[in-house]
């Protein structure tokens, strides 16, 4: 009886835990409070400011930021990355500057993730000769070539970069307006989205190190920046497949413990709910992007997944009438959890946090 009421007590303290670790994990992949600054408009995570001073941004594109220079300048990823910039007649001058020895870049309007952006990618080589490079993103997650590679032309109208003392700053300058069809048109007054990231290498081919998504207004230099949902996603997954997994330990349990059945019962009604909350994020975030989402496999296997957990406690009410259904029930149990894996793996691979594709 004493281990009986030592395991129920586990498994309680299991379930009571289990939902505040996994909230904290997914506001783990949030990005951090910045710092204060004067003359900012606010926004959690984020920071942007006037830049004071007398120039007209008529500069070098030399990598050194001088006073004046850039009309604005925000601080994101709570640091990791900073973007300046001045809107002039027809053109727009941008300077990307972060604590890397590697690579620096920027993308404008992505339409999932990567996909479809327009990407300023600069890092400057051992010798100190800095590379900017006119790309865009055919896929998620990449792969980003040179518009020239892929039929268009390169629209950095000046370019140059410094690296001092393991900070990179690469500077340009492109046109406003679309110059072919791998560039996206920079509305001055409109809200633009953007995505940036920090490499550890010049290799292009090699995964971020650091990344993040915002929306800026040009002209009036104000910004936002995008909380990744993701990671509330797979908490939720995360934490449906634990709840699974206690709930067939107590089905296992029902001889040994008179308890254990109606508690594998109410348990088991625990999964869905989390499920149905998860797949609401994972279709939020499916609704916040153009196109593509359902192009990979880790949305198709989610969504089988998902059809067999709806589908398990549905079985599983039926089982008093239908008592024969109850290997059945058993199985679409495990391939649910089968498949709950299945989903996580995919992700975490779509996810590109082990550097693949």
């Amino acid at each position: 009886m004493s281990r009986i009421l030592s395991c129920r007590g586990l498994l309680d303290t299991v379930l009571l835990v289990l939902p505040a670790f996994f909230v904290a994990t997914a506001r783990a992949g949030e990005s951090p409070e910045s710092h204060h600054h004067a003359e900012q408009d606010r926004e959690p995570g984020i920071e942007v400011r006037r830049v004071e001073g007398s120039g007209e941004g008529k500069a070098a594109f030399d990598g050194v930021i001088g006073e004046g220079e850039y009309r604005f300048e925000a601080v994101l990823g709570g640091g990791d990355f900073r973007l300046f910039w001045r809107v002039e007649e027809k053109t727009i001058r941008m300077a990307l500057k972060a604590e890397t020895s590697g690579f620096v870049a920027v993308g404008f309007g992505p339409s999932e993730h990567m996909k479809d952006a327009d990407i300023v990618f600069g890092w400057v080589d051992d010798e100190g000769k800095a590379f900017v490079e006119d790309q865009f993103a055919t896929g998620e997650f990449g792969p980003h070539k040179p518009d020239a590679e892929l039929g268009g032309r390169s629209d950095i109208l000046a370019s140059g970069g410094s690296q001092t003392d393991g900070v990179t700053v690469i500077e340009f300058r492109r046109p406003l307006a679309a110059g072919d069809g791998f560039d996206k048109a920079l509305s001055p007054g409109g809200e633009t989205a953007l995505i940036w990231s920090v490499g550890e290498t010049d290799d292009p081919h090699r995964h971020h190190a650091k990344r993040g998504e915002a929306t800026i207004v040009l002209e009036a230099g104000t910004a936002a920046e995008v909380p990744p949902l993701w990671p509330i996603h797979a908490a939720l997954m995360d934490l449906t497949a634990l709840v699974l997994i206690v709930s067939m330990f107590l089905a296992r349990r029902r001889t040994a413990d008179r308890t254990a059945l109606p508690r594998h019962k109410a348990v088991g009604v625990v999964a869905p709910l989390y499920l149905l909350v998860g797949l609401g994020v994972a279709a939020y975030m499916v609704g916040i992007g153009d196109e593509g989402h359902l192009d990979v496999p880790h949305a198709w296997i989610g969504l089988a997944a998902a059809c067999l957990g709806l589908a398990v406690p549905v079985l599983g009410l039926t089982l008093r009438k239908a008592p024969s259904l109850r290997s059945a029930h058993r199985w679409l149990g495990r391939l649910f959890l089968l498949g709950l894996l299945a989903a996580a793996g995919t992700g975490v691979l779509a996810s590109g946090i082990l550097g693949w594709p």
